[in-house]
């Protein structure tokens, strides 16, 4: 499943953060720590922001899953469409005055 999440993260236009939780068995084992902390997120929408915050300020331990998934324009799309509309912007002055 971490393998899958890691993918989806990479393949996701702009930007995707990951946490990564994973217990300790060297100095001292956690997994009964982190059995009782952990949950997977419930279904929820995914392009709500309100509810992606929810989940991660829920106090009751750590929910598992893809909180958010928001697709819009990344930084360099948004840059090329301004300097398109520019483009087209002195096209259509050039062909009006000359």
């Amino acid at each position: 499943e971490l393998a899958e999440i890691i993918e989806k993260a990479m393949d996701h236009k702009g930007f995707a953060f990951v946490h990564v939780l994973s217990p300790c068995v060297t100095f001292y084992n956690t997994y009964e720590q982190y059995r009782s902390k952990v949950h997977s997120i419930q279904e929820h929408e995914l392009t709500d922001r309100g509810a992606a915050l929810r989940l991660a300020m829920d106090s009751d331990g750590f929910a598992l899953g893809l909180y958010l998934d928001v697709k819009m324009k990344t930084f360099d799309e948004h840059v090329h469409s301004l300097k398109s509309d520019k483009e087209k912007d002195v096209k259509r002055l050039l062909e009006k005055y000359l």
